[in-house]
């Protein structure tokens, strides 16, 4: 019970305000992350949409693949191509300069 009382005070020592307010700009700041990334997004070509196309689907292949046993002897390779299509779509929306 004593720790259920520490918990409970400490609980109650956290300022509302100061919560909110982080929640606050957090918020804001994911709201910028994402505005970027949709402006880059505008600018894919043919190629980087196939490219979101295999990491979205690698990546359901990989999750589907713990519980299947067919998938289950591949799922190191689907996991790396995933890897390597979600690392490309990373480099292209947020450090590739166009030229």
């Amino acid at each position: 019970m004593k720790n259920c009382k520490k918990y409970l005070d400490y609980v109650r020592s956290i300022d509302r305000d100061d919560v909110v307010n982080c929640a606050c700009d957090v918020k804001d700041r994911a709201q910028e992350v994402l505005a970027y990334s949709i402006e880059q997004a505008r600018g894919f070509s043919l190629f980087d949409f196939a490219v979101f196309k295999l990491c979205l689907l690698s990546f359901g292949l990989w999750l589907g693949a713990h519980f299947s046993r067919f998938f289950g002897k591949f799922k190191h390779f689907i996991f790396a191509g995933f890897i390597a299509s979600y690392v490309y779509l990373i480099w292209r929306i947020f450090f590739r300069t166009e030229e």
